[in-house]
């Protein structure tokens, strides 16, 4: 059972970050073909 804990905990972090990052991924004047690709299409 403490193994779905862990998962729950390393799933929350990894959201957290997740918003942290999408949140910094603003479009900006260097925009390039390779932020399209790494950043993905929203």
């Amino acid at each position: 059972m403490a193994y779905v804990y862990t998962l729950c905990v390393i799933f929350v972090i990894g959201f957290v970050i997740y918003r942290m990052m999408k949140k910094k991924s603003t479009p900006s004047t260097n925009y390039t073909l390779y932020d399209d690709i790494t950043m993905g299409t929203d």
